[in-house]
């Protein structure tokens, strides 16, 4: 749908480039999209079977509440897909890896580092790493970070 939308802009509008930017679950999508000139993805989930595998008092219920209360809206079915683990499918490749830049924490408590890591160095992925113990969120960017990169 994203890719869609994206063709819609560059045939329709006349746009010679686009560039998306996403965080968290939209980094998540981000990855995945095909016509993006430029891409930059912070702090994506990437394991969504375990997003909360481990940690005590977090489970799908309490974030189905929190995002509902921030206006997300998402089925019952929706959430039964995304404990699944199969929601999005397992990377096999990832395109243009020369137009993805990953920005994320060492430290955050809202991902699974550890594979995120992993996939970077699969698929020798850009990245910009932060150890502050947080999610990085778009919300929580400042021109004075983007300025240094």
């Amino acid at each position: 749908m994203v890719d869609d939308f994206i063709n819609h802009l560059k045939l329709r509008k006349k746009y010679k480039k686009v560039f998306v930017i996403g965080s968290s679950f939209g980094g998540s999508l981000v990855l995945y999209l095909k016509n993006a000139d430029r891409r930059v993805s912070i702090s994506p989930v990437i394991d969504w079977k375990n997003l909360f595998k481990g940690r005590k008092g977090y489970n799908y219920r309490t974030f189905k509440n929190f995002l509902e209360k921030y206006g997300y809206k998402i089925s019952d079915q929706g959430w039964k897909l995304l404990k699944s683990g199969k929601v999005f499918p397992k990377l096999k490749s990832i395109d243009l890896k020369n137009q993805l830049l990953l920005v994320y924490s060492s430290k955050d408590p809202e991902i699974d580092v550890y594979n995120l890591e992993q996939l970077i160095k699969k698929f020798s992925l850009k990245a910009i790493k932060f150890s502050k113990k947080q999610h990085l969120s778009l919300r929580k960017l400042r021109k004075s970070t983007i300025k240094k990169y």
